[in-house]
């Protein structure tokens, strides 16, 4: 698959998917965004989105896998997040091997539909490390793996006495919402642009019960480098203050 270099005039709000459905799987009604290329499809790209986000900001990515590939490409909104509702609260995450799972039905769907060989799993964060370990499961024999500062380890300066104390509050009081995360801004096009100005994006309060559930599978994580064999692409930041950002060197190892 060639990945595609930034091109035209990009701005993630204002580049969107063509198409969007909803998948029933595992009792929850799931929606994706897709695009399928022109012609005859080669092939399916399957894209995750980071805790707290939603499947639209990927369009672009997508758009150019589609156009330079002819493969279909689609975006997973995870439960309660983005446009997937359930009963539970949004934003939140009870484990996030549910979400494994869910995306692993959905995707099972998706290849029967199109009757596709070559699949390619792409995640960013949490979704990085929902791919990373959909692929060391090869409940399909993926061709690839794209991930962006995959949550499969954590940054080397990160207090363990905070992460246990994150962990146990999780425990005690997992739905309990405390205090606002605070806002978060990136750029695009030499804009200043708020992750809260996107209404799909959870902005709510920390939900501590999904805290640790990220944490818990960070560290499971963590022990399985050695298990992927599936071809990767990784991408990680200098300035990173989550993961670790020496991980790729390390899972290259």
């Amino acid at each position: 698959m060639k990945i595609p270099q930034v091109e035209g005039d990009y701005d993630t709000y204002q580049d969107k998917y063509p198409n969007e459905a909803f998948i029933e799987a595992r009792g929850v009604q799931h929606h994706i965004s897709y695009e399928e290329p022109a012609g005859d499809i080669k092939g399916l790209l399957f894209i995750m989105h980071g805790m707290d986000g939603h499947s639209g900001p990927s369009a672009y990515f997508a758009r150019q896998v589609v156009r330079k590939n002819s493969m279909v490409a689609v975006g997973l909104d995870f439960r309660n997040f983005g446009l997937t509702k359930t009963n539970e609260k949004r934003g939140y995450i009870e484990d996030v091997h549910v979400l494994l799972a869910d995306a692993e039905a959905v995707l099972t769907q998706l290849v029967e539909k199109y009757k596709v060989r070559q699949i390619f799993l792409a995640g960013l964060s949490m979704g990085g490390a929902i791919a990373f370990r959909m692929a060391i499961n090869n409940k399909f024999p993926y061709a690839g793996l794209i991930m962006f500062a995959p949550s499969i380890r954590q940054h080397p300066e990160a207090s363990p006495v905070m992460k246990k104390i994150a962990k146990f509050i999780g425990w005690l009081v997992p739905t309990l919402e405390l205090s606002n995360k605070g806002g978060s801004s990136f750029c695009l096009k030499h804009k200043k642009c708020r992750f809260e100005d996107d209404p799909l994006n959870y902005t709510g309060k920390i939900i501590p019960g999904s805290v640790r559930a990220v944490l818990n599978f960070i560290d499971e994580c963590e022990t399985m480098f050695a298990q992927l064999s599936t071809p990767y692409l990784m991408f990680m930041g200098g300035v990173e203050k989550v993961v670790d950002p020496f991980l790729a060197v390390d899972l290259d190892r």
